[in-house]
């Protein structure tokens, strides 16, 4: 995509202001992918040519393989995200480490400052997981409550053996998030003398009729 000398401040500054341009107008992110030189790779910092690589985006990550000091790489499938720079949230130094399986890589925790991060991803995973034991049950037949009793939804996710270590709390609060995003809905259901409240996903197709003016 760059055609200009790698080495040369005026090529890459032209070059990180025409990508800003993009990212203002289309108003989205530019996600760059680059190589860092052999000296990049044995300093650790990631870096290949001018320094406005560098200096030039808002944000800058290195992805490599951990070593154990000596330069070798005891597990092959470990790898570590270093963010190197970051404008908005302050987190330089934090590494992700990451394993690849089955094809793609997998979160394994951190090092450093990242604790939005975390939150995040544990959010992220319990959202998940509620909809996926709220799409199985209901495929089963078998319903489940938004209000505390035998069939509370996050009780009876947590106690699921597909949970994967989701607890109750974060369930719940997970439950929380889905309904206000109008991800699931509150469905009455019943004849009038036994009516009760159960959950269901709420579809694309009605989201957007929900949505439409």
């Amino acid at each position: 995509m760059f055609g200009g000398e790698e080495n040369s401040r005026r090529h890459v500054r032209g070059f990180i202001v025409l990508l800003k341009r993009l990212a203002i107008t289309k108003k989205l992110a530019v996600l760059l992918v680059a190589h860092p030189s052999l000296s990049g790779v044995s300093s650790g910092t990631g870096l290949s040519g001018s320094t406005d690589w560098h200096n030039g985006p808002r944000a800058r990550l290195y992805f490599q393989r951990p070593n154990d000091g000596d330069g070798e790489t005891p597990d092959r499938d470990a790898r570590e995200l270093i963010v190197k720079k970051s404008q908005y949230s302050g987190a330089e130094g934090t590494v992700f480490r990451l394993r690849r399986r089955d094809g793609r890589y997998v979160y394994e925790g951190k090092t450093g400052s990242s604790a939005p991060y975390d939150r995040a991803a544990t959010s992220a995973k319990a959202d998940r997981k509620f909809l996926d034991l709220l799409a199985e049950l209901t495929a089963q037949g078998r319903d489940v409550s938004p209000t505390p009793s035998r069939s509370y939804a996050p009780a009876v996710f947590a106690d699921h053996p597909d949970a994967d270590g989701v607890t109750k709390k974060a369930l719940a609060l997970a439950m929380e998030r889905l309904l206000k995003g109008k991800r699931i809905a509150v469905e009455t259901v019943g004849p009038p003398s036994k009516q009760r409240k159960r959950i269901v996903i709420v579809l694309d197709s009605q989201t957007s009729e929900t949505e439409s003016p």
